[in-house]
C-alpha cells in the first residue's frame, strides 16, 4: 500500500521475503478491535506511550473481551515502563529493554501460579 509507514512496510517486506504469513495493520487501536472478527495467533500493539493508564487496560482487555486471540495465540503490548499491566487477567510476563516494556499476554496464563519476570526489569 502507497500509505504505509517505516514499521509497516518493513514487516510486509520482510513477511514477503521469508513467505511469512503476517498481517501488519496500522490503524487506530480500539477502533479496529471493535470491528475485527478474525482470529490470530499474535497480536503486537504498540499503541503510543502517552496513552493514559485506563486507555491502555482497555486495549488488553477488549482483546480478550472480543476472543481475537487463538487457543495458544499471545498478545504482546508495547509500553513504557511507567505504564504497569500486570494486574490485568491473561497477563504471563514481561521483558524490559531500557525504558519500553514489552508485557505478553495468553488465554490460559495463570496470574497466581505462573508470573515470569525478567531478570533485568526494573521495579519501580
Amino acid at each position: 500500500m502507497d500509505g504505509d509507514f517505516g514499521c509497516v512496510k518493513f514487516i510486509k517486506q520482510t513477511a514477503t521475503e521469508y513467505d511469512f504469513n503476517i498481517a501488519a495493520i496500522k490503524s487506530d487501536v480500539l477502533k479496529y478491535i471493535e470491528k475485527c472478527k478474525a482470529k490470530y495467533d499474535i497480536i503486537f500493539a504498540d499503541p503510543p506511550y502517552a496513552l493514559d493508564q485506563k486507555t491502555f487496560d482497555t486495549i488488553v482487555l477488549s482483546i480478550f473481551d472480543k476472543n481475537l486471540l487463538e487457543d495458544a495465540g499471545m498478545m504482546i503490548i508495547e509500553h513504557s515502563k511507567y505504564t504497569k499491566l500486570d494486574h490485568l487477567i491473561h497477563f504471563s510476563f514481561k521483558k524490559s529493554y531500557g525504558g519500553s516494556i514489552f508485557s505478553f499476554f495468553e488465554i490460559n496464563a495463570n496470574k497466581e501460579e505462573d508470573i515470569h519476570e525478567d531478570e533485568d526489569s526494573e521495579e519501580e
